[in-house]
Parts: C-alpha cells; sequence; structure tokens
C-alpha cells in the first residue's frame, strides 16, 4: 500500500527503508504430511518498482531511536498531544509535523 501510495505522488513515506519481502509464497504440501514454501510471484509496485530484497525508500528518512518502540495506534488514541511529543516516537512526530504543514493533505 505505501509503495502504491508513494508511486500516485498521494502520500510521502516516513521512517525507514522496508525490509523487502516482496514476494508471495505457494504452498506445496508433501506426501509425507510437511510442506514447501515457494516464492511464486514477486510484488511490485505499481510503477513497476521491484520490493524484494530492495525495499521501499520512504520520502523521508527518520530512524526510530534503539530505545523506543512505535506507538501502537491503540495506545495513541488515548494519549494527549504532550504526551505523543514526550512518546520518543521520532517517526511518528515527524510524519505529524509534516501533516500539520500541509493542513493535513
Amino acid at each position: 500500500m505505501a509503495g502504491a501510495l508513494q508511486d500516485a505522488l498521494r502520500a510521502r513515506i516516513v521512517g525507514e527503508t522496508t525490509f523487502g519481502t516482496g514476494t508471495v509464497l505457494g504452498e506445496f504440501d508433501l506426501r509425507d504430511g510437511s510442506a514447501l514454501l515457494l516464492a511464486i510471484q514477486e510484488w511490485l509496485t505499481p510503477n513497476g518498482r521491484t520490493i524484494w530484497r530492495q525495499g521501499l525508500v520512504p520520502d523521508v528518512a527518520v530512524s526510530l531511536p534503539a530505545d523506543r518502540q512505535p506507538l501502537h495506534p491503540d495506545a495513541e488514541q488515548e494519549m494527549t498531544a504532550a504526551q505523543l511529543e514526550q512518546s520518543g516516537d521520532t517517526q511518528l512526530l515527524e510524519a505529524l509535523s509534516l501533516l500539520a504543514q500541509t493542513g493535513g493533505s
């Protein structure tokens, strides 16, 4: 979804380059009851950019400090603006700052 929004120039991606697991796995059952998972398709963005092993590069690179975890949406709903600011979630705070600068569009 992020790659599609980025390709369509509908959103700026904030954060770090994604892991790059852009494949679809097919499961093939074996006679002994086990299964074999094989990559059978590759995900591409609408503009044809490959994700596998490259990931999606953000428009605005922001690292999350090693001692911080990203906030969970359920927790964010209960937080005040001051609590969000103190959370240390640098990626969320940068995204909110960008939204404020553009008027939310």
